[in-house]
C-alpha cells in the first residue's frame, strides 16, 4: 500500500490565509497589479505598491494620493489626471510616463526616473524631485512652486510656461532647457548649469542665480 503523507488539519487555514495574502498582494481593490494592467478611475488610496511592476499601466484619473510606490517600474504608464498628492515615488522609474494634468503636490520623487515623460499641465507644487532625473521631459505649464529640485537633471527639458516661483535649483542642470514664459520669480539656481539656456523670456524677478551668476 502506498505511503501517503497527511497533513494535519490545523494547516488547512494557515494554507487558506497564504492563498488569500498571494492574492491580496496581486489585486488591490479590484485593480490587478500587472504590466499592462487597466485600471481607469480606481480608488487606490495608500495603496502599497513599493516595488510594483506597472510597466505600460493605465491608471488614469485614479486616485494614487499617499500611495507608496517606491521603486515602482511605472514604465510608459497612463497616469493623466491621476491624484498623486503625497505619493512616494523615490527612486521609482517614470520614463516616458504620461502624467499631463496630474496633480502630484508634495509628493516625493527623489532619485525618480522622468526622462522623456509628460508633465504637461501636472501639479508638482511643493514636490521634492532632489537628484532626480528629468531630462527631457514636457513640463509646459505645469506648476513647481516651492519645489525642491536640488541637483536634478534638467537637460533639454521644456519648461515652457512653467511655474516654478520660490523652487529650489541649486546645482540643477539645465543644458538646453527651455524656459520661455516660465516663472521663476524667487527661485534659488545657485551653482546651477545653464548652458545653451535663454531667460530673455522668463519671469526672474528676485531669482538668485539666474543669467549672469549661474555657472556657463
Amino acid at each position: 500500500m502506498e505511503n501517503v503523507t497527511r497533513r494535519p488539519l490545523h494547516y488547512i487555514p494557515l494554507l487558506l490565509a497564504l492563498c488569500a495574502g498571494a492574492a491580496a498582494a496581486a489585486d488591490i481593490n479590484g485593480c490587478p497589479v500587472r504590466p499592462g494592467t487597466i485600471c481607469i478611475q480606481y480608488n487606490l488610496k495608500s495603496a502599497k505598491l513599493g516595488g510594483a511592476d506597472l510597466n505600460r499601466a493605465d491608471l488614469s484619473q485614479s486616485d494614487l494620493s499617499g500611495a507608496d510606490m517606491r521603486n515602482a517600474n511605472l514604465y510608459h504608464t497612463r497616469l493623466s489626471s491621476t491624484d498623486l498628492d503625497d505619493a512616494n515615488l523615490r527612486g521609482a522609474n517614470l520614463a516616458g510616463a504620461n502624467l499631463t494634468n496630474g496633480t502630484l503636490k508634495r509628493a516625493h520623487l527623489d532619485h525618480a526616473h522622468l526622462t522623456d515623460a509628460n508633465l504637461h499641465a501636472a501639479d508638482l507644487s511643493g514636490a521634492t524631485l532632489v537628484s532626480a532625473d528629468v531630462a527631457g521631459a514636457n513640463l509646459t505649464d505645469a506648476r513647481l512652486g516651492s519645489a525642491q529640485l536640488e541637483n536634478a537633471d534638467l537637460r533639454h527639458a521644456n519648461l515652457s510656461g512653467a511655474v516654478l516661483d520660490g523652487s529650489n535649483l541649486r546645482g540643477v542642470d539645465l543644458t538646453g532647457a527651455n524656459l520661455d514664459n516660465a516663472s521663476l520669480q524667487g527661485a534659488d539656481l545657485s551653482g546651477a548649469i545653464v548652458k545653451e539656456v535663454d531667460f530673455s523670456k522668463a519671469n526672474i524677478s528676485r531669482c538668485t542665480g539666474c543669467g549672469a551668476n549661474t555657472r556657463p
